[in-house]
């Protein structure tokens, strides 16, 4: 049996969601540090679950990348956005913090 094509919608089973919500979370940080190893590209990304725990990858400083991302001449938006998740950066209680590094290790800051 292959796998089957699933419908974009909300998952109504709570336990089926956290399942997904952790399983496609490790395959965004490892396409992440895929493309950001095979392109030799800057990436950052932040999650939040939806118990609100915040994760964060990043191919180097996040913190840097967001504060490159807000200097760079194009999109207003995207400066718009950069801005609003460093300045949630430094309110975020940082024990609650999990940083994801290349594949699906996972450290908590203290």
């Amino acid at each position: 049996m292959g796998r089957r094509k699933i419908g974009i919608a909300r998952i109504e089973d709570r336990r089926r969601r956290q399942t997904t919500f952790a399983k496609r979370k490790i395959g965004l940080i490892k396409k992440a540090a895929e493309l950001s190893i095979l392109c030799d590209a800057e990436i950052s990304l932040i999650i939040f679950s939806p118990g609100g725990k915040l994760f964060v990858y990043a191919s180097s400083s996040a913190e840097e990348t967001f504060k490159r991302s807000l200097k760079h001449t194009g999109q207003r938006q995207v400066r718009l956005a950069a801005a609003s998740m460093v300045a949630s950066m430094h309110t975020i209680d940082l024990k609650r913090v999990c940083c994801a590094r290349a594949g699906s290790e996972q450290r908590q800051l203290l």
